[in-house]
């Protein structure tokens, strides 16, 4: 009985925290970042009206999206109705919807992984930080893709064929949300057993295949994306390590603290310490958690720890290989973003949580 009493009570506070996210009330569309967001709403427009993935935001004529058209796609089941709200209107509440279901989803494989509490810790970490608060306001995809990657966890620690097929076919659809998806294919590869490995491959070939054609109509080449389309220096170089070209800083998600851990390197550019380090400092400081944007220090730390010393386990495992692959890629990228790091740190703070969970109930059962 008292063990019903605790599930019942975890279920309760994760939906209420999950109830928070979704009366969350969205920015203005002129204040949500460009050119994504305004492009999201243009090209589902154009989808809706059977005019294809093309936008007019890039250039100011009809041109293909930079973006892949998973989000779009997402995004279209809520563009149908209620047809007396403003179309972007619409489009909010599935953003809402998926920014709801990232913390649903963490706060669920944190319950697989650890029990009713972790579940609960993972829901209040998770869903009260500024990264599922600010994202919910936002038409962007990343919450989305993050819940989906934080779904393979307990996906790919199942040694079946049906799982591997299911974990391959979920990457290929979070490919074409995010590009950066493709990061997973290694991670996933480095994770499952041999005589899993081709199932997985077998279910990533439909959605890549698909992701393939739609590059190859829109810009002419299978291998040719959005933004070797539109953006003409090079997106992947060096000296981006020590010098990226742009940076999100603290105008898209903000740190809890206000950057005022680090505010004695002021002055520094913009008087935002979220925005005053290379790409070589400024992934570890986000990874730690000294940046509180994903969840509270020293939650995602803690978690690293206790991926290491599950490192057997396929769940930590794949934690792991996608932190350290996952930085490898973003830290010689042109642009600088937190939000880059949503997946693993999102993992990695479920697996913190899961730890908290567990003290917390060895630490009652001595009483």
């Amino acid at each position: 009985m008292p063990r019903a009493i605790a599930r019942g009570g975890s279920a309760a506070l994760i939906a209420a925290v999950v109830a928070s996210i979704l009366i969350i009330a969205p920015k203005p569309l002129r204040d949500q970042p460009e050119p994504d967001a305004a492009e999201a709403v243009d090209v589902a427009w154009h989808v809706r009206g059977g005019d294809g993935f093309i936008t007019t935001v890039e250039n100011g004529r009809n041109g293909p999206s930079r973006y892949p058209p998973g989000f779009v796609l997402a995004l279209l089941p809520f563009s149908v109705a209620p047809q007396s709200e403003p179309f972007v209107a619409r489009l909010e509440r599935g953003t809402r919807f998926y920014a709801a279901l990232y913390v649903l989803i963490s706060a669920g494989t944190a319950w697989t992984l650890g029990g009713a509490l972790a579940g609960a810790i993972a829901a209040l970490m998770i869903g009260l930080s500024p990264f599922a608060r600010a994202e919910a306001a936002l038409l962007m995809s990343d919450t989305l893709a993050a819940a989906l990657t934080v779904a393979l966890v307990p996906l790919l620690a199942r040694p079946r064929r049906g799982a591997a097929i299911g974990a391959g076919l979920l990457i290929g659809v979070i490919a074409a949300i995010r590009l950066q998806g493709l990061v997973l294919i290694p991670a996933a590869l480095l994770v499952v057993e041999p005589p899993l490995r081709r199932s997985l491959i077998a279910g990533l070939a439909l959605p890549l295949l698909a992701l393939a054609f739609y590059f190859f109509a829109a810009f002419g080449s299978p291998f040719r994306t959005g933004y070797g389309y539109y953006v003409t220096a090079p997106l992947f170089r060096p000296s981006y390590v020590l010098a990226p070209t742009g940076v999100d800083g603290p105008w898209v998600i903000g740190d809890r603290f206000g950057g005022n851990l680090f505010r004695w390197m002021c002055p520094c550019p913009y008087d935002a310490p979220e925005a005053a380090f290379s790409n070589l400092v400024f992934y570890p400081i986000v990874l730690s958690g000294l940046f509180w944007i994903f969840a509270p220090p020293p939650i995602a730390l803690l978690g690293l720890w206790r991926c290491w010393t599950m490192r057997r386990t396929a769940g930590a495992r794949f934690t792991l290989a996608l932190s350290a692959l996952t930085f490898m890629l973003v830290v010689t990228y042109h642009y600088q973003s937190s939000r880059f790091l949503a997946a693993p740190i999102s993992m990695l703070a479920i697996y913190g949580c899961v730890a908290v969970a567990n003290w917390m109930e060895s630490y009652a059962d001595t009483f």
